[in-house]
């Protein structure tokens, strides 16, 4: 029988892994790993949709205050993703980015956030898969027409000092 303690720590283990994981299956190309997958790689996951060929998770170290919600605005509903370990974010930015600006791009210690318009191809396929073989490709530019229908705003945070700056040296407590 477990005890609380490891308990606690079994259920800290899964949510910290929770929001990478979730955030993998809806855009594939945060299986590969940008200190080690070519920009060719990222293209062929971002704008072909081919599944990665490797699907772990190993390169993220995940943080307990990783959090993943969608927020509703006037303008249409933002994935609103927050990463407690700094490592992380740039590896998500890196990953998200890499099919454009190649994934060996550097994240400056300065930023802190992102938005980004993301690719949404589980979804594309989970449509396309409604449809015979033989009308898939004229369902395919139709549905991608409109954009909502595979795009996402995606806006990624670090929960990391602002610009880059500590509290102590902006004359705040970590608390402020």
């Amino acid at each position: 029988m477990m005890n609380d303690p490891e308990k606690m720590r079994i259920q800290e283990a899964v949510a910290m892994t929770e929001t990478i994981t979730i955030l993998a299956e809806e855009y594939p190309q945060l299986y590969l790993n940008p200190d080690t997958d070519a920009q060719e790689v990222y293209r062929r996951v971002v704008l072909q949709g081919e599944t990665p060929e490797v699907r772990h998770l190993a390169h993220y170290a995940s943080d307990p205050h990783d959090s993943v919600e969608t927020v509703h605005t006037p303008a249409g509903p933002v994935r609103v993703v927050t990463l407690g370990n700094r490592r992380d974010f740039e590896l998500v930015l890196r990953g998200l980015m890499g099919a454009k600006n190649g994934p060996k791009t550097p994240i400056p210690e300065s930023q802190g956030a992102a938005m980004l318009t993301v690719w949404g191809w589980p979804r594309i396929h989970a449509h396309l898969a409604q449809f015979p073989p033989e009308e898939q490709a004229a369902e395919f530019r139709r549905f991608t027409s409109v954009r909502k229908n595979y795009l996402d705003m995606l806006v990624v945070l670090s929960r990391g000092p602002y610009s880059g700056v500590s509290a102590e040296a902006a004359g705040c407590s970590e608390e402020e």
